[in-house]
């Protein structure tokens, strides 16, 4: 993801952010060998997109909850939105 939003020549690079210092290591990265060296290598390349770039990632809930009085059955369950989505077996409409 770093090579496709972020490097300075990326097709997708939204935010027309350039940064040479962050090309270059990203290209070491990704050439790297060393677990531990490629893992902190990465680590200041987030870092660097964190503190330099201009951009913002906005979250998207694509779903949406509705109520009804006849609804019954919907309980809340810390596993997920709509009862761990396993809502359509637990739910009714009641008539």
């Amino acid at each position: 993801m770093l090579s496709l939003f972020f490097k300075s020549d990326a097709p997708q690079n939204e935010s027309g952010w350039k940064n040479d210092k962050f090309d270059q290591l990203l290209l070491a990265a990704r050439g790297e060998t060393d677990e531990a060296r490629r893992t902190q290598m990465y680590a200041d390349l987030q870092t660097m997109v964190h503190e330099e770039s201009g951009i913002a990632i906005p979250y998207f809930m694509s779903s949406l909850d509705g109520h009804t009085r006849k609804l019954r059955g919907l309980s809340p369950i810390p596993l997920g939105g709509l009862m761990g989505f396993s809502f359509a077996e637990h739910v009714w409409l009641d008539a």
